[in-house]
């Protein structure tokens, strides 16, 4: 009979060991993700450029879903329908003017890649620094992605690469000056009697504070600046605006500063920035990131029952089968 129970327990014990192996792999890891960025303007690899991860919402695997976290969640950025790059420049600036610290960082080597790993899930902003070459200025484009990311809409891609597209200004221009200019628009039909009499908007200098206006129906929410050095980064950003989110696109010399009504918490857009699996021994630009999150897979069904149905079967078939040797001995 020792022998007996001996052999169900160590059966017991096979089966949890066979059962739950699978379990470590669901739990993995929050920081299991790693980014590989590629920067390479006009297909030549730019070394020594510092690029800046900030992790802006919490990510959902079950949902497929974002979640913005302080200090983003104030800014009214990431929830409502504009374009994503869009989304990504607005926050840059509020990045900038603020003097936001980054969750990681680290420099292009001389094939123009950095690769950071070990990112906790999560929407991240993607920043990198300006560069001089031959004349010109080169900056990268703020983007967000999606860590993990899908990598081939039906399962997460936790290691993850992606080009990063630029901007390109000359730096031999004859006239030292530059012109600005700043446009606000409104998207609340229905919805004007809760309009703001007047808004506050920044202009920034390579991220600081340069000139503070405000705009309001008085100056037909527009203003004009001159003779702004030329060679600098500048940029708009608003004050809040309780109520709307914000969106500022750039176009030439306009910005183009959107409020949009909006009482969301939760970033509901169906075009997230979920990002396509690279080609083999590739990297892919996130040029296009709309993926209807009704192609993904449901994961909210829940697993944890099945390991404890299985020992519990596995379980009952031994017992049975030593009940049925037992009666076996007592005939005998």
């Amino acid at each position: 009979m020792k022998r007996t129970s001996k052999t169900i327990w160590l059966a017991v014990l096979l089966a949890c060991v066979l059962t739950l192996g699978p379990l470590p792999q669901a739990a993995r890891a929050a920081d299991a993700n790693t980014l590989t960025i590629a920067y390479a303007p006009e297909d030549e690899a730019m070394a020594g450029v510092t690029f800046r991860l900030y992790r802006v919402a919490d990510v959902s695997r079950e949902r497929v879903s974002a979640t913005p976290v302080a200090p983003y969640d104030s800014y009214n950025v990431l929830n409502g329908s504009a374009d994503w790059l869009a989304k990504a420049s607005t926050l840059a600036g509020y990045i900038s003017r603020d003097g936001l610290e980054a969750d990681a960082s680290g420099v292009t080597d001389e094939t123009g890649r950095l690769t950071v790993p070990g990112l906790p899930d999560g929407m991240y902003l993607i920043l990198g620094e300006s560069q001089t070459r031959d004349g010109y200025t080169y900056i990268p484009t703020p983007f967000l992605l999606f860590l993990p990311n899908t990598a081939d809409g039906h399962t997460w891609e936790e290691h993850v690469s992606t080009y990063v597209k630029f901007t390109r200004y000359s730096n031999s221009s004859p006239d030292p000056t530059v012109r600005r200019h700043v446009l606000k628009v409104w998207e609340d039909d229905g919805q004007e009697d809760v309009r703001p009499d007047s808004v506050t908007v920044d202009l920034l200098r390579d991220g600081a504070v340069y000139d503070t206006v405000t705009l309001s129906a008085e100056n037909n929410w527009r203003h004009d600046w001159t003779g702004l050095e030329a060679g600098v980064r500048w940029q708009v950003v608003e004050r809040e605006t309780p109520g709307y989110t914000v969106s500022v696109n750039e176009s030439g010399i306009t910005f183009v500063v959107t409020n949009t009504r909006q009482d969301e918490t939760d970033i509901t857009d169906p075009d997230i920035p979920l990002d396509e699996k690279p080609p083999e021994d590739d990297l892919t630009d996130i040029d296009d990131p709309d993926l209807p999150l009704a192609n993904l897979p449901q994961t909210g069904q829940l697993w944890w029952p099945v390991p404890l149905l299985t020992i519990a079967g596995v379980l009952l078939l031994i017992l049975g089968a030593a009940r049925r040797r037992r009666s076996a001995w007592d005939e005998e």
